[in-house]
């Protein structure tokens, strides 16, 4: 028990530094609502907005010095969640982030188990970091990586307690916005679930950026396609571990999908790997570190993704 205080201690110390001191939102990113560091990772083509938590609701072509939500193909969500069982608090609702659009196209406060033990910073030209963990031991380091048109999330899911803890499910909520984020754009977005893939299409005309998916290294084990807001709401089901296993299609509207995956137990000083991707295949590192756990199952083939040019 003096063990696990001494991580919880740790794991608050470190967090309350950490939002004190670097707190920021760097443009063109805009802020969440409880004080978490969002910052832009980029190349040539997109610039990502990622939080502290791996949480965005910025994704923009180019590398524009300012939002606008006219051009913006996230102002929904594409948010982590990680379900399980035991330890001392449980995972709650699931959230990483504090923060999420809930369906409002604007940050709201969500319950959230989790804080800032290293704050998202880059680690390259295209690339960041950062380190999260909740008081059952659990720390998540989040690496985010823009590679041409997609983004890859990373998660080294690792448990520092002395207690194994089970039935650990990760789900990624995605919300995106083809058209573009203002209203009534943000409502042309027809999403379906495609070979394992949450897909989401937009219509043809001026307020056109792009066409989005989002998928995992395996096909999931659960999946949902539903409206962004409402009593039926996607992620209001993500938070309540349900998935109705709707495949869609389902629009134009503000539509949202969730992938799930069942990712087992973890033992004390285990680690999980696991990683996400949108508009692009994910991938992990061929060769496995000791006391890790991969799952690798490689992700289904698909088409590609599409671009202003049409699919490719």
């Amino acid at each position: 028990m003096k063990a696990v205080r001494t991580i919880v201690f740790a794991v608050a110390a470190q967090s309350i530094v950490a939002l004190s001191a670097f707190a920021a939102a760097v443009a063109p990113c805009t802020p969440g609502v409880a004080g978490e560091n969002v910052i832009p990772v980029q190349d040539s083509q997109i610039t990502y907005c990622v939080s502290d938590f791996g949480w965005s609701d910025t994704w923009l072509l180019g590398k524009p010095a300012n939002s606008a939500m006219n051009v913006d193909m996230l102002s929904g969500d594409d948010a982590l969640n990680l379900s399980y069982s035991g330890g001392l608090i449980g995972s709650g609702l699931g959230w990483l982030s504090p923060s999420m659009d809930s369906g409002t196209l604007a940050p709201q406060v969500v319950p959230s188990k989790w804080s800032v033990i290293t704050p998202v910073h880059s680690t390259g030209a295209n690339s960041a970091e950062s380190v999260i963990g909740d008081a059952d031991g659990l720390h998540i380091t989040l690496d985010t990586s823009v590679i041409g048109g997609g983004v890859q999330i990373t998660m080294a899911i690792k448990n520092t307690s002395i207690s194994t803890l089970t039935g650990f499910e990760l789900s990624d909520y995605f919300n995106f916005h083809p058209n573009g984020s203002v209203i009534p754009n943000s409502q042309l977005g027809t999403t379906s679930m495609q070979n394992g893939y949450i897909v989401t299409t937009g219509v043809p005309g001026p307020s056109f950026i792009e066409n989005g998916f989002m998928c995992g290294i395996r096909a999931p084990d659960n999946f949902e396609v539903g409206p962004a807001s409402g009593p039926s709401a996607v992620w209001l089901d993500v938070g309540n571990s349900v998935f109705n296993h709707n495949a869609g299609p389902l629009g134009p509207g503000d539509n949202a999908g969730s992938l799930g995956w069942n990712l087992g137990n973890l033992a004390p000083g285990a680690t999980i790997l696991f990683a996400v991707g949108k508009n692009l295949d994910p991938v992990l590192p061929p060769v496995p570190e000791p006391a890790s756990v991969w799952l690798m199952g490689g992700a289904l083939a698909f088409l590609g993704y599409w671009r202003r040019s049409g699919t490719r």
